[in-house]
């Protein structure tokens, strides 16, 4: 089955939108909070998030970049047309206590 380029535009827009929809677990929000106030960088928060709570780093980015501190940075990404790749991070890379049943 071949899809056009205007299928693939609106399955990844529809893929965005339901991007949009997710919200890191509370304790790990917290957490990046927290280590955003040290002034901690990017690089260190996802890898300190994916050491404590035993996930994988593209499970990590994807709760920073959705974090509550960081949405009036993600609406300005949003303006730009910039958008976090999340196709590589699967329900495997969540932690399996933060997995819906």
């Amino acid at each position: 089955m071949k899809f056009t380029n205007r299928e693939k535009d609106q399955a990844i827009l529809q893929f965005r939108k339901e991007w949009e929809k997710f919200s890191p677990p509370k304790e790990i929000d917290e957490r990046i909070f927290e280590l955003y106030c040290e002034d901690i960088s990017g690089n260190e928060i996802i890898a300190t998030i994916a050491q404590e709570f035993d996930t994988k780093d593209c499970y990590a980015n994807r709760c920073l970049y959705y974090a509550t501190h960081m949405k009036t940075e993600r609406k300005e990404n949003l303006a730009r047309h910039m958008y976090l790749d999340c196709t590589s991070c699967t329900e495997s890379c969540i932690p399996e206590r933060f997995r819906e049943s």
